[in-house]
């Protein structure tokens, strides 16, 4: 059918992002893509069946293509196409963050390529008025789809007008993160009064929200003893300061299994109750757990989520932090029903998500026109930025990263 092409991170860490691009590619080519990934991550590609699909890894991909000068950008495009092995007559790209996006228009032009935007992020964590005009350019030719409309409004709203009206939103799937098989992690969870779990990335603000509410809690259950599950990992330095914040806490024992991809079933029920957002909320309601799902852009819980499909969430005030939902459970015994749940037809439901994404490549121009990266405006910082790179070459590379760092 053709050659498809994803840029992300596939290596050194677990979320949504690679286990969405896992199932895309696995998808890709069962509809008969020759599907190739190019991660901006070294490291161990915990989401098995991701690494068959990687062809190279360029950290350069981690930072905007238009701080580099135009013969640079030119020569990083040309490692990377030396890289591809077979580039057939339609070319598809797709890239899903915002620093990804620059260089898969920069591929795309050189390939005479079609460059779609799924882009994976809640939150705009690097967009500014300077580099709007290229999303919106995507946007005006059907290219730029956000994992939801509210995604999409909260992103780039305020540089033009998106609303519910003419926000794309594409489910991508990736809540294929349970499985049951055996795992030497479920021996080393504990069993203790009150079995506390969370699901997801550590680094996310929703653990720390957690944390705080088991401060007040402790209070009110006397000499009672709680755990504190982390299905999830990140790098040391936020699980030094999550030990560290554990610590201060008296009759709270931490387990954090670290990246793991699935998650055991027989872990999950270890938990009594667990707080989560976005997929990650569904995982334990899968294993028919009592889960708190918390709101990505607040942090606060939106109710028990009992049922996915449709969504079904059991609210009792909106003035409820995760310690009154705490109070709720354990001590109010309040304990709501939770659906049945089939992983069989999870994966039915999985491939209808992805189906959505033929007809958004099918609705994105066919006619080949690019953005010029260069055009976007650079700040002053950039511009030195720019400078070093032009008069030191790539090996001034790491240093950049982490002065932005």
């Amino acid at each position: 059918m053709g050659t498809y092409i994803l840029l992300g991170a596939a290596g050194g860490y677990i979320s949504g992002a690679p286990i969405y691009h896992r199932n895309k590619a696995l998808y890709m080519r069962q509809q008969g893509w020759n599907v190739y990934y190019i991660s901006c991550c070294s490291g161990e590609i915990y989401v098995k069946g991701l690494e068959q699909f990687v062809i190279g890894v360029y950290s350069f991909l981690c930072m905007d293509a238009y701080l580099f000068p135009r013969k640079r950008q030119d020569k990083l495009i040309d490692v990377i196409i030396k890289q591809i092995p077979d580039l057939g007559k339609d070319i598809v790209i797709e890239t899903g963050t915002y620093y990804t996006a620059y260089w898969g228009e920069l591929l795309a032009k050189r390939l005479n390529a079609k460059h779609v935007i799924v882009y994976l992020d809640e939150h705009n964590d690097g967009i500014t008025r300077n580099e709007a005009d290229f999303f919106h350019f995507k946007f005006i030719r059907n290219e730029l789809a956000c994992i939801s409309k509210k995604a999409m409004i909260e992103i780039f709203s305020p540089f033009w007008n998106v609303n519910e009206a003419n926000a794309v939103e594409l489910p991508c799937y990736c809540s294929n993160s349970l499985d049951d098989y055996k795992n030497d992690i479920e021996s080393l969870i504990c069993r203790k009064d009150y079995n506390v779990g969370y699901i997801g990335r550590l680094e996310k603000p929703a653990l720390k929200a957690v944390i705080s509410a088991l401060k007040d809690f402790v209070r009110l259950i006397g000499d009672k003893r709680v755990a504190l599950i982390c299905l999830g990992g990140a790098e040391e330095c936020v699980v030094n300061e999550i030990n560290e914040m554990i610590s201060n806490i008296p009759n709270v024992s931490l387990f954090i299994s670290g990246y793991i991809y699935p998650i055991p079933l027989n872990a999950i029920k270890k938990c009594d109750i667990v707080f989560s957002s976005a997929g990650s909320a569904k995982v334990s309601v899968k294993a028919e757990i009592p889960t708190v799902k918390m709101n990505v852009y607040s942090n606060k819980p939106e109710g028990f989520l009992v049922k996915i499909f449709p969504e079904s969430l059991i609210k009792y005030s909106d003035e409820y932090d995760v310690i009154d939902y705490l109070k709720i459970f354990f001590i109010d015994n309040v304990r709501p029903a939770m659906s049945h749940y089939s992983l069989d037809k999870e994966k039915q439901q999985g491939y209808k998500m992805l189906r959505l994404h033929d007809a958004f490549l099918d609705n994105a121009m066919n006619s080949k026109d690019y953005y010029d990266i260069s055009s976007i405006h650079l700040t002053l910082m950039q511009r030195i930025v720019n400078m070093f790179i032009l008069c030191c070459g790539m090996r001034i590379i790491p240093y950049i990263k982490s002065l932005i760092k």
